[in-house]
């Protein structure tokens, strides 16, 4: 098993906030539905990076920056990701 810490443009990516919204941008729909309606989230960043534990909820806080990078809510130059295995 791994754990990870990730960070965009040299801040800490440190989970969701649940209590803020960010409206998907209009127009950038793909396929016969569109998904880009509503709103995500907001993603928090910080000095200190959560830590992340297991290959599956490191692959699903992955898909949450790539989706917003996709939608144009995140501006990423750069995306790190430190992986360690667990002992």
């Amino acid at each position: 098993m791994k754990r990870a810490r990730i960070y965009v443009n040299e801040r800490g990516y440190q989970g969701e906030d649940l209590d803020k919204l960010e409206e998907r941008r209009p127009g950038l729909a793909s396929g016969f539905s569109s998904h880009n309606l509503g709103a995500l989230n907001a993603l928090n960043f910080g000095n200190e990076p959560m830590v992340i534990v297991g290959d599956i909820n490191i692959k699903s806080h992955l898909e949450r920056i790539l989706t917003r990078i996709r939608y144009g809510t995140l501006d990423a130059k750069r995306v790190v990701i430190e992986l360690e295995d667990m002992p």
